[in-house]
């Protein structure tokens, strides 16, 4: 009986935590988005963007804008090599991102149907 609860508490916090992460990480992401779009927007002419307009629905607008822009950027080779070198430069050394890297591009590798070939 313990051990049943002592594992229903650790698969609790397994999906727990990675929730609660995205969710602060997005509620972050929108504050600063805000900071942006708030001197964006007198930029527009008056009237251009009403008061009672939501504010954070222009930051998720920003924010799908600035993911569209990074994901266009990111497909250029050489933005590619330059991120490859700087990783390897710096956070590619250590032990630890270089297992959780592996571990990572793993799990992405099962999706991929050359994952599933049979080994005859």
């Amino acid at each position: 009986m313990f051990r049943y609860l002592k594992n229903a508490l650790v698969m609790g916090l397994v999906i727990l935590i990675p929730v609660v992460v995205v969710y602060i990480t997005i509620r972050e992401l929108v504050e600063i988005m805000i900071g942006f779009a708030t001197p964006i927007a007198d930029l527009f002419p008056p009237g251009f963007i009403r008061e009672d307009d939501p504010v954070e629905l222009v930051a998720v607008i920003l924010i799908v804008l600035t993911a569209l822009v990074l994901g266009t950027v990111w497909t250029l080779p050489l933005t590619r090599r330059a991120a490859e070198w700087l990783e390897g430069k710096t956070i590619g050394k250590l032990p630890m991102y270089r297992m959780l890297k592996s571990l990572v591009a793993a799990f992405l590798d099962l999706e991929d149907e050359k994952a599933f070939q049979p080994a005859i």
